[in-house]
């Protein structure tokens, strides 16, 4: 039996992505769930984070399989890794563009 296994009211989600942009039921679980608490801690709309979440997700997956098929450029070059907390979720409509500021 593995370790993961045995850790109290865990579970282990995969998450699974089509090449044409499909979730796994599992993964849109995890994509709505993970998309109500940012909107509930930082005030936002859902439909808003929602977008905004599979928008990360989606740039995220595309840069990953860009190194893989073209490999890193630069030795040197070291992965960026961006908190959620300090990333500003920028929400625009045909009005307006409103930043939204971090709240930690």
């Amino acid at each position: 039996q593995s370790t993961w296994g045995e850790v109290e009211l865990s579970t282990f989600t995969p998450l699974i992505f089509s090449a044409f942009g499909g979730m796994a039921p599992t993964t849109q679980q995890f994509v709505k769930r993970l998309s109500l608490k940012i909107a509930d801690k930082r005030g936002i709309s859902y439909p808003e984070c929602v977008s905004w979440t599979r928008r990360q997700l989606s740039f995220s997956l595309l840069r990953s399989s860009l190194m893989c098929l073209r490999g890193s450029r630069s030795s040197s070059r070291r992965p960026v890794h961006h908190e959620i907390a300090e990333t500003s979720i920028t929400l625009s409509n045909a009005d307006t563009a409103t930043a939204i500021p971090v709240q930690s």
